[in-house]
């Protein structure tokens, strides 16, 4: 899911699964399309673990794309 700074990203697996790993995370600003993303110039190294740590197990999953949640990698850059 790509979401802007301050909008929720929401996952969600089918009926009778769960997540069982994030592949890639990045707040800041990646690049890319499904499959193929990049993390940016802009880029918060442990969104990925933030990630994991909430959603690992759970059949859905959302998350404030916020530096709340993911802490500040670049002030001056809009996410």
């Amino acid at each position: 899911a790509v979401v802007k700074s301050e909008s929720v990203a929401a996952l969600k697996c089918p009926f009778g699964s769960v997540i069982s790993r994030v592949i890639f995370a990045s707040y800041g600003t990646p690049s890319g399309e499904c499959g193929r993303f990049v993390a940016g110039a802009c880029h918060q190294e442990s969104t990925r673990e933030v990630v994991e740590d909430l959603c690992i197990g759970e059949t859905e999953c959302r998350l404030s794309a916020s530096t709340h949640l993911f802490g500040e990698p670049c002030p001056v850059v809009t996410k």
